[in-house]
């Protein structure tokens, strides 16, 4: 299982539309998704994953699913999704 999502990982992977992250990671790197101008939808399922410094995704994310109950975790690191964010049950 994949612990880490690393820095630049998905960098410019344009074809990118959708991603779920598995509750198994627990860190998203520093622009791990940067570039990746098709990404709409992310959906992270760890309820305490760190995220890195920089927002590691790309402007055009208009929906981002976090676990019930960490609406304030995330939008701590992701400030410029909060009106983005929205809580899901698992």
């Amino acid at each position: 299982l994949f612990k880490t999502i690393d820095m630049s990982a998905f960098c410019g992977c344009t074809s990118l539309g959708s991603i779920i992250i598995p509750e198994s990671v627990d860190y998203i790197g520093v622009l791990a998704f940067a570039g990746c101008d098709s990404l709409k939808n992310v959906e992270i399922k760890n309820p305490s994953a760190i995220i890195g410094e920089y927002t590691p995704f790309s402007n055009g994310v208009e929906r981002l699913i976090v676990p019930i109950g960490t609406f304030g975790w995330y939008s701590q690191f992701l400030v410029k999704y909060r009106d983005k964010i929205k809580e899901k049950g698992n």
